[in-house]
């Protein structure tokens, strides 16, 4: 309720909050369950997910240079990507908030409406 009330006081429709907030709870979600199947897999195996992508350097070595995928391929040499998933969640609010803040945006409303959605948090006893 309280994030659809705050989408709605800067010019969203009510069908369009529950839509970014659905959107927002369902990557929260999604990132969550991944992040848990990481550590179900670390417990079962008694190896880090960073421990185990070391297990498969070579693997993924013959399938870069197959040159079948230049692209991803490309990303070894990138001394800045992250792909755990803190900066694939990062990233991913980001760009969804991104969106939110463009979709306000188109309705005309003033920059001062969408600052109002920057404070707005749950209460400390709500869950999250």
């Amino acid at each position: 309720e309280w994030s659809m009330r705050a989408l709605v006081g800067v010019g969203l429709t009510r069908a369009e909050a529950l839509r970014v907030a659905l959107t927002v709870v369902g990557f929260v979600i999604g990132t969550a369950l991944a992040l848990d199947n990481e550590r179900q897999a670390q417990r079962d195996t008694g190896i880090t997910s960073d421990e185990w992508m070391a297990t498969q350097e070579a693997r993924l070595r013959a399938v870069f240079a197959s040159g079948r995928y230049p692209v991803l391929a490309s990303l070894s040499e990138e001394d800045d990507f992250d792909a755990g998933l803190d900066g694939l969640f990062e990233t991913g609010l980001a760009i969804i908030l991104d969106g939110v803040s463009r979709l306000v945006e188109s309705r005309g409303r003033d920059e001062r409406a969408v600052r109002r959605l920057r404070p707005m948090a749950p209460p400390a006893s709500s869950p999250a």
